[in-house]
């Protein structure tokens, strides 16, 4: 009979040890917020249990988001306990997903089961068009100013930026929406001399990253307060009684920041949350939309710019970019001095004139203005190449004569000559016809000196002086009276480099050295040469 009992016992000890395990279950306890937006941080919470009769130890809690693991925890439970954790993922596009929360998924201290695994469907919104100022108070402004920026134009900026150590200025900005779809600022002036500021971005930008943004702006410590106002979860940020408040939130896939000033008392963005009328200053702006207008190439538009001044002048602007370059215009509608002196160069098309300033060797930039009835205009071009072309700034002229609007055409006026396309020789020496192109003047040249002279130098060149011996040719031309020789040389600049065809305006010196036939005394004449392309 002993002989039994011990092995019976040894049985029921080893069986007793076999059931001995953690049994983990996982459910998804809550979703916040219950209707997310894309790029809202939305926060998942699971409950973790252990059912079985033994301790669970540095197990796996995984969140899945599309089969993509969004974060994972170690947890360890004690029989017949449980523990809630959190997840945070921000969707930076709206969907619908499939959401997978798991525990110990190896199973590597439970046995598989049905229960250790729970998922969802989880719909996130797009983000809701929205008016930049239905976020201010709606009284009598007499300035109000508009950018909005779409995902093109952030990303644009950023790209051509960031080669630099640090983005400059206002593109500090784009070290935090970099990743969002678009940016609105918004500023208001107020009859009574208060003011107000909008800042908001489409994207998934939050609180915390808007703090840390104005701190690295101003170079303040700011402190957050957390505050319910019109049932909106607002938080108010705050650095000293010398600076203004900052109210920041985020609705419906925008994070939205709000300051206001005024004078006659301390209300401050707290005060006046929700308090709006957007369609006051909207109705404001109607004037300025109508100054958009298409560009005359293909290209994709950056942002925009609408200002309605003193309640007198419409402003808009718009920036655009396509392989080669990025081009913008602005127009102004306002009286226009008919009296204006145009201290560039003067560029016309049919009857309509532009002022055009030419790339310079310290700038890339090509700046036309013009001025139609009451409208003033300017139009820009710049390579996105570190060298200018005749095509990138053809296009800023493109822009400012494709742009319509009613009224006389003023004209420009200037002070110097007008540069035109030009060719001008002394002694007798005249130009037939000139081209400058592929980095050579090819010049066809004529002389009615009534004798044969021989050309026995030619130079193309800024240089104020070049001594003959500089430009003597391999082979002497005879050039009789009245008859014309093609010459064509390369150009070169006043510190000796070929000069290229970059410019849609070209001008230099000619040098040219000749003897009359018969006689061994060389003359050296200079002339001046200027090509215009368009």
């Amino acid at each position: 009979m002993k002989k039994l009992i011990i092995p019976l016992l040894l049985l029921m000890l080893l069986f007793g040890c076999l059931g001995s395990k953690p049994h983990l279950s996982i459910s998804i306890s809550s979703v916040s917020p219950g209707h997310p937006y894309e790029g809202d941080m939305i926060t998942f919470t699971v409950n973790v249990v252990n059912s079985g009769n033994a301790d669970a130890n540095d197990f796996t809690v995984d969140l899945l988001v599309d089969n993509t693991s969004v974060k994972t925890t170690a947890v360890s439970l004690s029989p017949g306990s449980n523990k809630t954790v959190s997840f945070s993922w921000v969707p930076l596009s709206a969907g619908d997903y499939h959401i997978v929360a798991k525990v110990d998924s190896g199973n590597v201290v439970s046995e598989p089961s049905a229960e250790k695994e729970t998922s969802m469907e989880l719909a996130v919104l797009p983000s809701e068009e929205v008016d930049a100022f239905s976020i201010v108070p709606s009284k009598k402004a007499v300035d109000v100013e508009l950018f909005d920026v779409n995902r093109e134009g952030i990303q644009a900026a950023y790209t051509y930026s960031s080669p630099t150590a640090e983005l400059p200025g206002y593109f500090q900005l784009l070290k935090y929406v970099r990743n969002s779809k678009g940016v609105k600022i918004g500023t208001v002036n107020y009859a009574d001399l208060s003011t107000a500021s909008v800042l908001l971005i489409d994207g998934p930008s939050s609180v915390e990253q808007m703090t840390s943004l104005l701190g690295a702006l101003t170079n303040a410590t700011f402190e957050v307060q957390n505050k319910t106002i019109n049932g909106t979860e607002i938080s108010v940020l705050s650095a000293g009684s010398s600076a203004l408040p900052v109210c920041v939130w985020r609705e419906k896939g925008w994070l939205k920041l709000f300051a206001y000033q005024e004078l006659a008392s301390y209300r401050t963005c707290e005060n006046l949350t929700g308090n709006y009328d957007p369609s006051y200053l909207n109705g404001m702006l109607n004037e300025s939309r109508e100054l958009a207008s298409p560009l005359p190439f293909n290209a994709t538009v950056l942002g925009s710019m609408q200002r309605l001044s003193n309640l007198t002048m419409s402003e808009y602007g718009a920036a655009f970019e396509d392989e080669g370059g990025f081009y913008g215009y602005y127009v102004a509608k306002e009286p226009v001095l008919q009296d204006y002196v145009c201290n560039d160069r003067i560029v016309n098309r049919s009857n309509m004139q532009v002022c055009e300033t030419m790339p310079t060797s310290s700038s890339l930039w090509t700046t036309v203005q013009r001025n139609v009835g009451n409208y003033s205009l300017v139009c820009f071009s710049v390579p996105k190449a570190n060298e200018s072309s005749i095509e990138i700034e053809t296009k800023a002229l493109d822009i400012c004569y494709s742009l319509n609007f009613s009224g006389e055409e003023r004209l420009w006026k200037r002070l110097l000559d007008v540069l035109v396309s030009r060719c001008e020789l002394p002694g007798n020496f005249s130009c037939v016809s000139y081209d400058f192109s592929d980095g050579a003047l090819k010049l066809n040249l004529t002389q009615n000196r009534g004798e044969t002279v021989v050309i026995n130098g030619f130079k193309c060149t800024e240089e104020s002086d070049v001594p003959t011996k500089n430009f003597q040719l391999n082979q002497s031309i005879i050039l009789k009276s009245n008859s014309t020789v093609h010459l064509e040389y390369p150009c070169y600049n006043a510190t000796g480099a070929p000069m290229l065809e970059k410019y849609a305006y070209f001008g230099s010196r000619m040098y040219l050295n000749y003897s009359v036939e018969g006689s061994n005394e060389s003359i050296v004449i200079r002339g001046n040469m200027s090509v215009r392309k368009i």
